[in-house]
């Protein structure tokens, strides 16, 4: 289980440097995945099925976490990330840049045949295991 939130820094009052949703005339700036990438497909889905839109203009195309994690933090727009991100290395300052509305909640599953014994899939299965009881 995993949450994607939207974050940005703080301004030089404390308060965010931005907050959803952003307006036409005043898109807020988008540190976005790299559209080969499983999350930005994601948030595109849930972007399109939400009730109103983010107005959001892409300033900055990663295919990592942290690397949009870095540049959200350094105040060049919003972004999601996973929240276990956010816990786990520090949230380098970083605040919600909306209400849970605009948060995306991902599940994500593993699966493996039954019948592959090849010992690499045993070993990384195990591995999986373990990383998940920890």
């Amino acid at each position: 289980q995993e949450t994607l939130v939207p974050v940005t820094a703080l301004n030089s009052n404390g308060a965010p440097k931005y907050q959803l949703p952003g307006s036409k005339s005043a898109p807020l700036p988008y540190i976005t995945y790299n559209e080969q990438t499983f999350i930005s497909q994601v948030l595109e889905n849930h972007f399109r099925n939400m009730k109103q839109s983010p107005n959001l203009l892409n300033v900055n195309e990663n295919a990592q976490a942290i690397s949009v994690k870095a540049m959200i933090a350094e105040g060049y727009g919003i972004g999601w990330l996973p929240s276990l991100l956010l816990s786990s290395g520090g949230d380098q300052g970083l605040v919600a840049a909306g209400d849970e509305s605009w948060c995306y909640p991902l599940q994500v599953r593993l699966y493996r045949s039954r019948n592959n014994s090849h010992a690499r899939i045993s070993e990384l299965w195990s591995k999986i295991e373990r990383s998940l009881l920890t």
